[in-house]
């Protein structure tokens, strides 16, 4: 799947991607594909239950970013433009860090009371 992301790309985006195809090939793509639904799962668990946001928050940027960087290279499937940035930059990567970002604000910078 990721070999499609490869053509129409600029070289230093087709580097990053070949990384990521070359440690799923090392690690094995069925052991990646269980080891993405885990983390995928991990994090919609702590999300629904509002618990261990502040790990959660990261982890979700992150491994977003990692998703939608490779996967959809850097775009897709957004057209040029539609997310406000020049080009096919960071299509849907924004969209997803921005709604963590939202959740680190609420997290990290609004007080909380304490539950007894």
């Amino acid at each position: 799947y990721l070999q499609q992301a490869l053509p129409g790309e600029p070289a230093w985006i087709a580097a990053y991607i070949s990384f990521f195809i070359t440690v799923i090939t090392w690690v094995g793509p069925v052991l990646f594909g269980y080891f993405a639904a885990i983390i995928e799962s991990i994090i919609a668990f702590y999300l629904i239950i509002g618990r261990g946001l502040r790990w959660v928050i990261p982890v979700g940027i992150a491994y977003s970013m990692g998703v939608w960087t490779t996967a959809e290279g850097w775009g897709a499937p957004f057209l040029p433009g539609a997310t406000a940035n020049k080009g096919d930059v960071l299509g849907t990567t924004n969209i997803y860090v921005i709604a963590f970002l939202f959740l680190a604000v609420w997290v990290y910078l609004t007080p909380h009371r304490k539950e007894n």
